[in-house]
């Protein structure tokens, strides 16, 4: 994975992973990856649920409420060579967090289905700060404001959110419809079982009621944790990738001059889209 060195505004410093800065093998290997007609891709911006949904498009893939036992990691684009991927079965369940502009070329010819999840970005914003703040390799020392200056700015890995957005927007002008499902991370927590349902039928699979049901309740953010702690990664005694899963976070972080400062930059880069009026929250 690409890396690089980014100061914060006040001087502190933090490596970031950046696919901008990818190798031309690296970019070449993403671009060029042999994709199937049964593959099903999880996309959007990190710290937005990927891991939460991978489990459930798992369990509804094989009609079963069993967890992997297993990470999402064997099958993202971005730390995997095609080789790799290609010798997983199918369907396989693949996973990128790049621009749209970096996704497989064979994406607009297959009949993969892809799947956007997409989060508040303001809860992005603070997941992801205490993500970067028990990441071992990295002793980031900034704080929230820090931080949240960083988040917005075009220095900051992976693009900004708004960027992300917008270029997966652009890439919907070209792909078929039927063959992507969005769902949102707040409709998710809030309407479980409303939105498994959703999700399965795009997938078209095969779930009893039974089953169906078993799913949802292990699709409980509480219940995954606490499963998946025996295999995650572990950051200073807890589990890397699951921290709270919660909506509304960001009222515990944002100042009231934050969210309007965040607020006042959201609509100005979300003007036209589609989503604009999705967390246009005061």
């Amino acid at each position: 994975m690409a890396e690089r060195v980014v100061k914060d505004k006040s001087g502190n410093i933090m490596t970031v992973l950046d696919p901008r800065t990818f190798s031309a093998k690296t970019l070449s290997s993403i671009q060029h990856a042999a994709l199937r007609d049964d593959d099903i891709l999880l996309y959007g911006y990190p710290r937005s649920g990927h891991h939460w949904l991978f489990e459930i498009v798992n369990m509804l893939v094989t009609s079963t409420a069993d967890y992997v036992p297993f990470t999402l990691e064997s099958g993202v684009l971005e730390l995997q060579p095609d080789t790799s991927l290609r010798r997983l079965s199918s369907p396989r369940i693949l996973t990128t967090h790049v621009q749209a502009h970096l996704l497989p070329r064979e994406l607009q010819q297959r009949n993969v289905r892809t799947v956007h999840i997409i989060r508040d970005p303001k809860d992005v914003a603070v997941s992801w700060f205490h993500f970067y703040h028990a990441y071992p390799e990295d002793k980031y020392e900034g704080s929230w404001d820090d931080w949240l200056h960083l988040f917005i700015s075009d220095k900051f890995m992976w693009g900004t959110w708004f960027d992300h957005i917008r270029s997966f927007e652009k890439m919907c002008e070209s792909l078929d419809p039927s063959l992507l499902h969005i769902i949102f991370y707040e409709d998710l927590k809030k309407n479980t079982q409303e939105e498994v349902q959703k999700l399965a039928r795009f997938l078209e699979t095969d779930v009893s009621n039974d089953v169906m049901e078993e799913i949802v309740l292990k699709s409980a953010f509480s219940e995954m944790k606490s499963e998946k702690d025996k295999i995650t990664e572990k950051w200073n005694g807890k589990p890397a990738q699951y921290r709270k899963g919660i909506v509304g976070d960001w009222l515990n972080m944002f100042t009231p001059y934050q969210k309007e400062i965040f607020h006042d930059i959201y609509r100005e880069r979300m003007h036209g889209s589609r989503f604009q009026t999705r967390y246009d929250n005061p």
